[in-house]
């Protein structure tokens, strides 16, 4: 996601069952279509310098498969397009 995180030391919040909230701020407008929410117990796996694939932990395995390409794709468009 392209919001930015309030502050350096991650503005979080912890609730008395152990959960935290997140806050970030996305100050350029952006088409609602382009927002992402994910709740739930959500795992990431890094699989090139700059994607990281989230998906709950039983499906992982499934999400990474699936969008293994995503860093080719990103190249091919940053060829076409510039970055």
């Amino acid at each position: 996601m392209s919001a930015v995180i309030l502050n350096e030391t991650l503005d979080t919040t912890t609730a008395s069952d152990g959960l935290q909230t997140f806050r970030f701020v996305q100050n350029i407008p952006i088409p609602s279509y382009l927002i992402a929410i994910a709740v739930g117990n959500i795992v990431g796996k890094q699989v090139s310098p700059r994607v990281t694939i989230w998906s709950e932990r039983e499906i992982l395995d499934a999400a990474v498969y699936e969008f293994m390409e995503t860093e080719k794709y990103l190249t091919t468009a940053e060829k076409l397009f510039g970055e």
